[in-house]
């Protein structure tokens, strides 16, 4: 599934957190305020693009019900992790680089079931700075495709067996060994925040500005149901601000009202009281996505937000009015 998730391409001297990422043609964003984790911790990332496979011949399934898996893609990227990442897990620097490239190569496409331009593939590698020749040469030799596939195989097998009875859809991320529940950036930030030794101040819960809003005289009332409406539209607000491309598309395979699965899930707890037909409430985030508050703020996001998080929250479908933020 093409899934705009966050790839931690990080190296430390001291203890590394290690992350197994399980997933086919996974387009990863690289999040620059994440930068930090580098310099206090570590990651040791490890990027399986295993594909569908057929529960008989135990190949690669490219096609579903007719639809296009883009088998070639997922091959292609067994070539790179296998060329650039021979012994699992990738150096920082090169971590990053794999970062670049599915950024560019599969990043406009993300949150969609479609097949992705494959003349971008060569420049994308060329803007990542990493050499395509070797990858290009590794899948121009079927026999050791297929020998990648079948470690690739062997590697999905395990770890659904890793993951139990109900093991959800991809992408599957295991952190320290342990399969994260919750896929959402926040909770593999906060996950692996809580592994460091020494977590940078991008870990930390932050207290961000004031939001004001009113909606029509009456309509607002203090309470649980207000607060959970209030971090629904921090949320929806911030994970815009953050991940903008199709950030909107919904899933028939989420809980009814996820706008999608890139929410970054920001704010910890908000705190309303009303007056005067208004709520201001109080709230925090994670430190990480302090910024994508104020760039949500800047353009106008909390107003969708807001109506988003005041439907599902407290039942109430109403205009908004922003007044602070």
């Amino acid at each position: 599934m093409r899934v705009a998730q966050l790839l931690l391409a990080a190296q430390a001297a001291r203890a590394l957190v290690d992350v197994e990422w399980y997933c086919y043609e996974a387009s990863n964003v690289v999040n620059a305020s994440l930068a930090d984790l580098s310099v206090a911790g570590g990651v040791n990332f490890t990027y399986y693009p295993v594909n569908h496979v057929n529960a008989t011949s135990g190949a690669f399934e490219c096609a579903v019900d007719g639809e296009s898996l883009d088998c070639e893609s997922t091959a292609y990227d067994g070539c790179m992790t296998d060329v650039h990442c021979r012994a699992g897990g990738c150096d920082a620097a090169t971590q990053r680089k794999i970062a670049r490239f599915l950024a560019c190569f599969e990043g406009a496409y993300a949150n969609r079931e479609v097949n992705v331009n494959a003349s971008r593939r060569e420049p994308c590698f060329r803007e990542a700075d990493l050499d395509f020749a070797p990858v290009r040469a590794c899948y121009a030799d079927a026999p050791r495709r297929a020998a990648i596939a079948a470690r690739l195989n062997a590697s999905k097998a395990a770890m659904m067996a890793r993951l139990g009875a109900s093991p959800g859809l991809f992408p599957h991320i295991f952190v320290d060994g342990k399969p994260l529940v919750d896929r959402t950036w926040t909770a593999l930030t906060r996950t692996i925040c809580g592994a460091l030794p020494a977590p940078p101040s991008v870990c930390d819960s932050v207290a961000a500005p004031r939001l004001v809003f009113a909606v029509a005289e009456g309509q607002l009332r203090e309470g649980p149901a207000l607060d959970a409406a209030a971090v629904l539209a921090v949320n929806s607000a911030a994970s815009k601000a953050a991940f903008p491309v199709h950030f909107a598309t919904d899933d028939d395979a989420l809980p009814p009202g996820d706008p999608s699965y890139v929410d970054v899930r920001a704010a910890t707890r908000a705190s309303c009281a009303v007056a005067d037909a208004a709520a201001t409430c109080s709230y925090e985030v994670l430190g990480a996505f302090r910024g994508a508050v104020d760039q949500a703020c800047r353009d106008g996001g909390f107003e969708a937000g807001l109506v988003y998080g005041l439907r599902h929250a407290a039942g109430l479908d109403a205009d908004v009015a922003v007044r602070a933020c």
